[in-house]
């Protein structure tokens, strides 16, 4: 028959195995998330939402789904020049943000370094703020979880094998 303690000891042993399989895939989607934070980047987005018509579900669908082309996150602010403004999406800065980068002006676009720019017009302005993806923290706190479960399953079985004298 089967000891059930033994059968608990191997399957932490196998979670602390394959932990290590979602740290690594998370850190090449951050790398790769990382690469994509450039003005290249930021000015392909802000020129999709200069084309899009600027209604509220249209702008955020863009956004999700060049967050999860680009492997970035993805934030856009419009402001109105009536004193409205609306924000869609949020972003994980990279690197220092209080660094003053003098913008590099072309005609009504401005790059405020490489993960900002912006667009003026008449009748609004558009801030695109690009930064590190999501997705790689929540992979690699799957990974982490899995180590820490594997850990608990060794120690619970070591335990419950002493302690019930097996």
């Amino acid at each position: 028959m089967v000891n059930k303690y033994v059968v608990l000891m191997y399957l932490g042993a196998i979670l602390i195995v394959v932990s290590p399989i979602p740290m690594y895939y998370a850190y090449q989607v951050s790398s790769v998330s990382y690469n994509n934070v450039n003005a290249t980047t930021c000015l392909t987005v802000l020129h999709r939402v200069i084309n899009a018509s600027l209604s509220g579900n249209e702008v955020n669908d863009l956004v999700n789904h060049l967050e999860r082309v680009l492997l970035v996150s993805i934030e856009v602010r419009i402001y109105y020049m009536n004193g409205s403004s609306v924000t869609y999406g949020s972003f994980i800065p990279i690197g220092p943000t209080s660094v003053f980068i003098t913008p590099a002006v072309s005609g009504s676009i401005e790059v405020f370094g490489r993960s900002a720019c912006a667009y003026a017009d008449q009748n609004y302005i558009i801030y695109v703020f690009i930064g590190q993806a999501y997705q790689p923290l929540y992979i690699f706190g799957v990974g982490v979880t899995l180590l820490i479960l594997g850990l608990v399953l060794i120690i619970l079985s070591d335990y419950l094998k002493d302690r019930l004298g097996v």
